[in-house]
Order: structure tokens, then C-alpha cells, then sequence
């Protein structure tokens, strides 16, 4: 799910930003989908 957001959202970038993958991991449903 975290390949899907980078992906899907290059401007969110949760590799540049560990603390919000941590959020990206609880949330990857809201997260991916706007």
C-alpha cells in the first residue's frame, strides 16, 4: 500500500517523510484515495 501512494501521489512522497509513512501505514485507504 505505501508503493501505491508514492505512486499515486508523487507530491505526497512518504520516503521523504518517515513520520507521515507511519500515518500513511494506518491510513493507506484514505491516504491513496483523495
Amino acid at each position: 500500500m505505501l508503493k501505491s501512494a508514492p505512486v499515486g501521489k508523487p507530491n505526497a512522497a512518504p520516503a521523504h517523510k518517515p513520520k507521515a509513512s507511519s500515518k500513511v501505514t494506518t491510513k493507506c485507504a484514505p491516504v491513496a484515495v483523495p
